[in-house]
């Protein structure tokens, strides 16, 4: 089975998240905090949707470091924000993507969709 991981420091929009995800019949991992490298390694998630302001942390920097981890550098990264200026800061930090808050449940269905697919 595929995995999400949903890192987002809002707990209603975390659940939400999760709620859409679990829809596409993967396992979905929520986390309301930045974790560390190893664990999202350790991990080894199909995807993940980061969002941007996480406490006193920026999810960019985290993206960053996915992406220039040779382990990790391949796991699709989605940040979520709600700053106008996301599309720079993804392209800033490397991501595959940006969602825009408040976002639409069909964006995010079709960010999963493209890519994990349908479980068969």
């Amino acid at each position: 089975m595929k995995k999400i991981l949903i890192i987002e420091d809002d707990e209603a929009t975390l659940e939400l998240l999760g709620i859409i995800c679990e829809n596409s019949e993967v396992e979905i991992v929520l986390k309301s905090n930045v974790i560390g490298l190893a664990e999202i390694e350790r991990m080894k998630p199909d995807l993940i949707f980061l969002d941007h302001w996480i406490g006193s942390s920026l999810g960019g920097d985290l993206c960053l470091e996915i992406k220039q981890n040779e382990a990790t550098k391949d796991v699709p990264v989605i940040i979520i924000s709600a700053l106008t200026d996301i599309g720079q800061i993804s392209m800033d930090n490397c991501a595959d993507g940006c969602i825009m808050k408040p976002f639409d449940i069909e964006e995010i269905s079709d960010v999963v969709e493209a890519y994990i697919g349908r479980e068969p």
